[in-house]
């Protein structure tokens, strides 16, 4: 129904709805740290601040845009096509701290530095889309990244903190 749920597990109520998506939501996180969802719905990813309101703080998009607020809610009808230079965003992963997010749309992965909501980069080197990722840290500031894509190859990213523009995998799994 194009909103993300947030529900009391002890008494089984919901306490708030998260809507305004233009379509349906296929991903949603929650970073223990800041408090924060991330529900993706097309080429948009909205930011919500949940601590006293259902509030959305930032909306940014497959390309790289960022924009203060609800960047989606003006449009009540269910919006099938995807904005011009803009990706279906088929899944996002947090790093274990919650200060960068992965985005995975179109053949590429973008990066995110949620201390600054700026776009810092991308994950590149597949030639299909990615359809899944994850993430884990393997030391202090250093993401490991792992990606599959349809173009049948699985690559695995490490990235440091401050990475900027491009970044290529580190090793390729052969199909």
């Amino acid at each position: 129904d194009r909103t993300c749920k947030v529900w009391n597990l002890v008494t089984g109520q919901e306490i708030m709805s998260l809507g305004g998506h233009p379509n349906n939501v296929v991903s949603v996180k929650y970073c223990n740290y800041t408090s924060l969802v991330f529900t993706v719905s097309t080429s948009y990813i909205k930011v919500w601040d949940i601590r006293d309101s259902a509030k959305c703080i930032r909306t940014l998009t497959s390309s790289g845009q960022v924009t203060l607020g609800d960047a989606c809610s003006a449009s009540t009808s269910r919006t099938v096509a995807i904005p011009s230079g803009e990706n279906q965003i088929n899944q996002i992963a947090l790093n274990p701290t919650g200060t960068f997010l992965y985005a995975a749309s179109g053949n590429a992965v973008r990066m995110w530095d949620l201390k600054r909501f700026q776009s810092t980069g991308k994950l590149t080197g597949h030639l299909g889309p990615v359809m899944c990722l994850t993430v884990d840290q393997i030391s202090n500031g250093q993401d490991l990244i792992v990606t599959g894509s349809k173009d049948h190859y699985i690559k695995m990213f490490d990235v440091t903190e401050g990475a900027l523009g491009t970044v290529s995998p580190t090793h390729n799994f052969e199909p």
